[in-house]
């Protein structure tokens, strides 16, 4: 469970070792992050989220996709057929949900985890 104050001291990490490197101190954090070719760790960490999610539902590892997810049950729902459903739970698990219910059908299913990563 990420926590809004501990995500935040993370990022400032990062965010304060980018600027130490001398030409780049007068860039803001997002323009350091393009010159070095990175990304936010808040990103990082929903890329990460989403790829474990593609792993669950295609069943690339042993975790049981029933344990975490339940596919919603409408047949004439927009996009993908593999929507899921929000539950109730103690790990805000929305946002990723949402991101993963709002991607292309053709992302959700690529045929490998190699295809999703670059899509």
């Amino acid at each position: 469970m990420y926590y809004h104050c501990d995500i935040a001291k993370i990022e400032s990490v990062q965010r304060r070792f980018s600027k130490h490197i001398g030409t780049l101190k007068s860039f803001t954090y997002a323009q350091r992050l393009d010159i070095l070719c990175a990304e936010s760790l808040e990103l990082r960490r929903l890329k990460f989220d989403l790829i474990m999610i593609y792993c669950i539902v295609h069943r690339l590892n042993a975790l049981e996709f029933s344990d975490f997810f339940f596919i919603f049950g409408s047949s004439i729902t927009r996009g993908h057929l593999l929507k899921l459903m929000k539950q109730t739970s103690r790990v805000n698990s929305r946002a990723f949900i949402d991101i993963w219910n709002s991607l292309d059908s053709d992302i959700v299913l690529a045929p490998s985890l190699y295809v999703f990563k670059i899509d």
